[in-house]
């Protein structure tokens, strides 16, 4: 079954669309890390 052009362009947006939306998540996730990591220092100079 061959898909139209027209069709390969929607899937290879709708991919790249969840690549980015993955790639934001990851960023979120990891600044997130981060910023947990700068809290826990921060208690464990107060101790």
């Amino acid at each position: 079954m061959k898909i139209s052009e027209s069709e390969m362009q929607k899937e290879r947006k709708y991919l790249d669309d969840t690549i980015n939306l993955i790639r934001k998540k990851i960023s979120e996730l990891g600044q997130e890390l981060y910023d947990d990591d700068e809290k826990i220092l921060e208690f464990k100079k107060f101790m």
